[in-house]
């Protein structure tokens, strides 16, 4: 059983590539029906196949041995979370655009992300740009890929345990979201340290320091309280 790493994509590009796109995930046929595998109609492999123009499962177990393709994993709906077992959606669910043309997607796969898959979604949809942000179910890792910080990628996220209760939460790193980051700080730990006004900048080189001070101050009753920043690469 593998680790399994969760990530979540905003794809952004022309209306008629995005829309394509969308297509392929929604009415890819099913190479491994009839019980031939452990993953559903959403199938990194029946994507692959679709685009490729691949149509029985030998074929593209034959591709996968000579090039090691990372398909080992399913497309998810948006805002799926890393968690033991993978966070895989019902092969029924409809995948479905944004009013601006924007799609948002999720891919649980084994140990990281899918390189080959990204890539085929880049090859075959020139005008899309991937925005993603990734982890594992262990939190091995955390990373985003958001270059100018626009996009509603989570770049923080928190965990509190604290005599005012408990808080899980993820934070993206517009000013908005911060705010909501600093109230909740101030609600769960009123004791621990943030400048008013605190942004991501500051939060990403100094909270982790902060709550590490607040836990050891507290630490009879705040063992589960932690904070990942998501490296920007």
């Amino acid at each position: 059983m593998p680790n399994w790493c969760t990530t979540n994509y905003i794809a952004r590009g022309d209306a008629k590539d995005i829309k394509a796109f969308a297509n392929v995930i929604n009415e890819m046929p099913n190479l491994l029906s009839n019980g031939k595998g452990s993953f559903s109609r959403l199938w990194l492999g029946n994507f692959y196949a679709a685009v490729k123009g691949i149509s029985n499962l030998e074929d593209i177990k034959q591709l996968d041995l000579e090039l090691d393709l990372e398909i080992r994993g399913e497309f998810s709906l948006p805002g799926a979370v890393a968690m033991l077992c993978g966070d895989f959606s019902d092969p029924e669910e409809v995948f479905e655009l944004d009013d601006d043309n924007t799609f948002r997607f999720s891919i649980v796969s084994a140990w990281d992300r899918s390189l080959d898959i990204e890539n085929l979604i880049l090859e075959a949809y020139p005008s899309i740009e991937l925005f993603w942000s990734t982890t594992d179910e262990f939190g091995n890792f955390h990373y985003t890929h958001n270059p100018d910080r626009k996009e509603a990628l989570t770049a923080v996220n928190l965990s509190i345990e604290s005599e005012n209760g408990c808080l899980r939460g993820d934070y993206v790193p517009d000013d908005i979201d911060m705010k909501r980051f600093r109230n909740d700080v101030k609600e769960y730990c009123p004791d621990l340290d943030i400048p008013e006004g605190a942004n991501f900048d500051w939060v990403s080189k100094n909270f982790k320091a902060c709550l590490k001070k607040w836990i050891d101050k507290n630490r009879d009753v705040r063992e589960g309280s932690y904070c990942n920043i998501y490296e920007f690469i």
